[in-house]
């Protein structure tokens, strides 16, 4: 497996197999340095559509799925401010607001 990335209006960060994979003919190189990929400041997330800020009034489990049977992955503790992305059968997407 190769590590794979793009950074462009959208940054990739993958896993490719490497026999998928040939690399570029003699003289088809970049022939500049490629721009830092390091960003200034917190990255901050942009959501579209509509979002909804709630405080988290105790603590709450985050699962790797939507299932009481899915394995903790995290938590939210108490009064922490969530960002609810989308909710469909009683289970919430959600995100920290910084």
């Amino acid at each position: 497996m190769v590590h794979v990335e793009h950074h462009g209006d959208v940054v990739l960060d993958a896993w490719a197999k490497a026999e998928d994979l040939s690399p570029l003919p003699p003289g088809e190189t970049m022939d500049q340095l490629a721009p830092s990929t390091t960003m200034a400041g917190t990255p901050r997330i942009q959501v579209q559509g509509q979002s909804k800020t709630v405080r988290v009034a105790s603590p709450v489990a985050i699962r790797a799925a939507a299932s009481d049977g899915a394995s903790v992955i995290g938590g939210v503790d108490a009064g922490v401010e969530i960002m609810v992305l989308d909710t469909v059968a009683g289970w919430a997407s959600v995100v920290r607001r910084h």
